[in-house]
């Protein structure tokens, strides 16, 4: 009896048919996670249900709808007047008014009103007045986000953002931020942020920033600053500072300083390593260690420099210079034009 090779068996004229149509049918149960459902290449809608398939078919190809169309997953071009609805979508996607995608996207999506990812977003997304915002549906807000966002008004994701965000009123990303965040008002990121936060009135990060955060008004970081922190009102860190920061008004740090920090009114409210400079006041809470330079200053203990008007410390290693000097633990407690001590820093 003749052994039948089993590859000459599959490759004969029915399994190789058997095979063919496996073969052409996995895909769509790979993309699909599931069994695979109903599909078409074409889809046309006036207003659902008042279109070609239901909203349990998938589409592979070309979506038109005039009104309001609503269907499975779409992979192609997406195009509406009015709105969409899908549970999935990767192309390129534009609607007059608005789109909304139950799950995870990736691709090119533009809506003249708003856009809503409730899943993970990869690729560019344009919303007229508002991208994936958070106070639109709360319990179902976005995931990750990575790529370009840009919003007439407002833009947002409830998870990480890795990109370049851009609104003309306000973003907000409840996770971690790395990237560009430019908002014409301001900008609030709830994690830690990494890159560059720009914003005309106001920025705010909880979490720790790293990089450059500039506010028109005011700016602040609920944890650790490195880098650059700018504004014309006032600049504030709860955590730790290293680097520059700068506030017309007034700037902060909570813990330790190092580095160059201005303002009208400087205070580090523990040590500070580096130069602090202002118009009216600079304060130490801590132990100085460089120099301060303003009408008043003020230290728990200096090894370094003083210079104003107003100078005082408890202990120094250093030399003040100015009106009214005050070592309060040094051999001369007060002198006036200048001051020193080199035994208590």
């Amino acid at each position: 009896m003749r052994r039948v090779n089993p590859f000459q068996k599959v490759l004969s004229g029915r399994f190789l048919g058997i095979f063919v149509v496996l073969l052409l049918a996995a895909p769509a149960a790979l993309l699909a996670g599931e069994t695979p459902a109903k599909h078409s290449y074409l889809e046309l809608a006036l207003w659902h249900p008042h279109q070609i398939h239901g909203n349990e078919w998938n589409v592979y190809g070309l979506r038109a709808g005039l009104l309001y169309g609503w269907n499975r997953d779409v992979w192609g071009l997406d195009l509406a007047l009015g709105a969409m609805r899908s549970r999935r979508f990767h192309g390129v996607q534009a609607a007059g008014l608005w789109s909304i995608t139950e799950d995870n996207a990736d691709g090119i999506q533009a809506c003249l009103g708003f856009c809503r990812v409730k899943g993970n977003f990869r690729g560019i997304q344009v919303g007229g007045f508002f991208a994936n915002p958070l106070f639109i549906q709360p319990s179902d807000a976005p995931g990750n986000f990575v790529g370009i966002q840009v919003a007439g008004m407002a833009g947002g994701s409830a998870g990480n953002f890795t990109g370049l965000q851009v609104s003309g009123a306000v973003n907000e990303v409840d996770g971690d931020f790395t990237g560009v965040q430019i908002g014409w008002a301001g900008s609030l990121v709830g994690g830690n942020f990494r890159g560059v936060q720009l914003g005309m009135i106001g920025n705010a990060t909880t979490g720790s920033l790293s990089g450059v955060q500039t506010g028109g008004f005011a700016a602040g970081v609920g944890g650790d600053c490195t880098g650059l922190q700018v504004t014309f009102g006032g600049s504030g860190v709860s955590g730790n500072f290293r680097g520059v920061q700068l506030g017309l008004v007034f700037a902060g740090t909570e813990g330790t300083f190092s580095g160059f920090q201005g303002s009208a009114y400087s205070k580090t409210n523990r040590d500070f390593s580096g130069m602090q400079m202002s118009l009216l006041r600079n304060k130490v809470e801590g132990r100085l260690s460089g120099v301060q330079l303003g009408a008043v200053n003020s230290a728990v203990s200096v090894k370094g420099v003083q210079i104003g008007l107003v100078n005082y410390c408890r202990r120094m290693t250093g030399v003040q210079i100015g009106v009214y000097n005050i070592i309060k633990e040094g051999v001369l407690p007060f002198f006036p034009m200048i001051n020193a001590s080199f035994s208590g820093g």
